[in-house]
């Protein structure tokens, strides 16, 4: 604290404010605005979290700029307000008014070591509007007086205190419930309450346990509005199932999606699964989307098609979609499946979920042949050779696939990584890369090569190095040339000329791109 200032604690759950309040009090100086000006500081620019204004007043008072923002909610400017290292919603934290216990200011009253007239401060928790009841004392909250209209935007807590304690009537009991403690320690910045609520900021847990909660008390019916006591009961049923972390959960949302179709996506699982996409502004809500997905998914619903959520079968269009394919590439699945009835309309609309999920299974597996390149970071110019020599195609694959429009697995291109991988890094003599192998043949016999070592395996892998496939992986000379029968070299002039196709067809040179 700056020499000739007074000084006064700043308690581990106190709000800004609320400090300078009382410093300004323990100075002589009965109104926060006068105080300010006195020090020549930026009152409203340190109450909308300035920093210029913070950094001013750190240096006075003996704290860093940081400690003083984080106790003090300051608007971002995209509609939220920043408090306690957590981001709420604009109306999801009190700035101008709070809530109190009379218990806490009755417990301050009686504490003789602290400076008279500064004794009672505002706690963080009293301004959660999330918070009804105190959670050291199970005391209901009261309201203050509202302040004085006044030019100034920040109200003085130290006066808003002094009228709570002339009030005579007390708001009541009330036992709190974990999930009052859950906030309150949050604000606190402890943990211990399962590895769902422990991994969300705050207002996200606060939101979640809203949204589950409320499918457990009134199962698939959502509720726009409920009364204070009723929301506070919801909160806590929502709590103590997400306290049991991802396996309770789990168990929750399987119960949830279940049942019958419920139109409009009125289902409280639609729901959930809408409005934790649309808040899901950081991936704060990554894990319990993916966990939303894969219930969704086995119940053979679709989770991003609010139309759709609470039914038991979804429909064939929204299942390509969901799979980044067209809705004649399903269909052609389906038909290779033997599920393609005479009433086409009846099974798109309302596909089963174990016919959902072997479709959704193998279109996954297919990528055209650009996507397939990026998603294994190989050369387009090797995954065509690839293609070509028939080893990226599964059968299933085939049968849907076009001249247009040809599919790839996904799956056979990460088995062939890791079959070259399988080889080692241990250097021999007498080893050739494939890009290198083939580099030169005629496209007959590149095929030949590349299925003798990746489908027939006729050829032994030698070597793996790190990178695109063909480029890291090698074989033996020997093996090469006593497959193709010519020459002693890949590279070499006489390669491939006794071959009676060898002027046929043209010499594909791969990409270093």
């Amino acid at each position: 604290m700056t020499k000739g200032l007074l000084s006064v604690p700043f308690h581990p759950d106190e709000v800004l404010m609320s400090f300078l309040a009382r410093t300004a009090r323990a100075n002589g100086s009965p109104h926060l605005p006068r105080f300010f000006a006195d020090l020549g500081i930026d009152g409203p620019g340190v109450f909308s979290g300035s920093l210029p204004a913070m950094a001013k007043l750190g240096n006075l008072i003996g704290w860093s700029p940081e400690d003083l923002l984080s106790r003090h909610p300051c608007s971002r400017g995209d509609g939220r307000v920043s408090f306690c290292g957590s981001a709420f919603d604009r109306n999801s934290v009190l700035r101008s008014t709070f809530r109190y216990c009379r218990r806490c200011l009755e417990h301050d009253e009686q504490q003789e070591d602290r400076m008279p007239c500064t004794r009672t401060y505002v706690r963080t928790s009293w301004i959660v509007p999330a918070m009804y009841v105190c959670e050291r004392h199970s005391m209901r909250f009261d309201s203050p007086h509202p302040p004085k209209r006044s030019r100034w935007p920040a109200p003085d807590f130290s006066l808003m205190l002094d009228m709570c304690s002339n009030r005579g009537k007390e708001a009541g009991t009330e036992h709190s419930t974990p999930f009052e403690t859950y906030v309150s320690d949050s604000l606190a910045g402890k943990c211990g309450h399962g590895d769902v609520l422990d991994t969300l900021p705050l207002p996200s847990g606060i939101t979640l346990c809203t949204l589950v909660g409320m499918s457990a008390t009134f199962g698939r019916e959502y509720m726009m509005r409920m009364d204070p006591e009723v929301e506070r009961q919801v909160r806590a049923a929502g709590y103590s199932i997400l306290k049991s972390g991802e396996d309770g959960l789990r168990r929750h949302l399987e119960l949830l999606a279940g049942g019958e179709r419920v139109s409009s996506g009125a289902g409280l699982f639609g729901r959930i699964a809408r409005d934790v996409s649309f808040m899901d502004r950081n991936r704060e809500f990554a894990r319990v989307r993916s966990l939303m997905d894969e219930i969704a998914f086995s119940r053979g619903i679709s989770p991003r098609a609010p139309s759709k959520i609470g039914a038991r079968l979804s429909s064939l269009g929204h299942l390509a979609q969901s799979c980044g394919h067209p809705l004649w590439v399903a269909r052609k699945l389906l038909a290779e499946l033997g599920m393609l009835p005479t009433r086409v309309k009846e099974i798109e609309d309302r596909v089963p979920p174990d016919v959902a999920a072997r479709i959704r299974k193998v279109l996954h597996d297919g990528l055209g042949m650009t996507d397939l390149a990026v998603r294994t970071g190989w050369p387009i110019a090797d995954c065509r050779l690839l293609a070509d020599a028939g080893v990226l195609q599964s059968p299933m694959l085939e049968a849907v696939s076009s001249e247009d429009r040809p599919l790839y697995s996904l799956r056979l291109a990460a088995s062939l990584a890791e079959m070259s991988s399988a080889a080692g890094e241990v250097e021999e003599s007498g080893l050739v890369s494939l890009r290198d192998a083939v580099a030169s043949l005629p496209v007959r016999q590149a095929r030949m090569v590349l299925r003798a070592v990746f489908a027939e395996r006729t050829i032994e892998i030698r070597r793996s190095v790190p990178g695109a496939l063909l480029a890291g992986t090698f074989v033996a000379e020997a093996d090469f040339v006593s497959l193709t029968g010519h020459g002693k070299s890949p590279a070499g002039p006489e390669f491939g000329a006794s071959d009676p196709n060898a002027g046929r067809y043209p010499t594909p040179r791969i990409s270093e791109k």
